[in-house]
């Protein structure tokens, strides 16, 4: 029986800028980054709550943010609309 984490392939490193992330996840991804940089580990998990309630997985592997989107389903179509939750006026504190 393996231990490893079941969605390891879906993760991607997280590189600022990336065109396929809303603008309102880079922020919230950057704010998270420079709370970890400051070690601010309260505020890096706010930051990681607030990623998941809009559908991003965050975590930490060697020393870079991984992040992967949440899919669920709508009636019986599988839907992705991860970034939902955070399109609009998110801004970090």
């Amino acid at each position: 029986m393996g231990t490893g984490d079941p969605r390891e392939g879906q993760y991607a490193t997280w590189v600022e800028g990336d065109p396929e992330l809303p603008e309102a996840v880079q922020a919230l991804l950057a704010a998270r980054r420079r709370a970890g940089e400051d070690k601010r580990r309260c505020r890096a998990e706010e930051l990681a709550g607030q990623l998941a309630g809009g559908g991003v997985v965050v975590r930490d592997r060697r020393g870079t943010q991984q992040v992967r989107r949440l899919n669920w389903h709508v009636g019986s179509q599988l839907r992705n609309e991860p970034w939902k939750a955070l399109r609009g006026d998110a801004r970090p504190q």
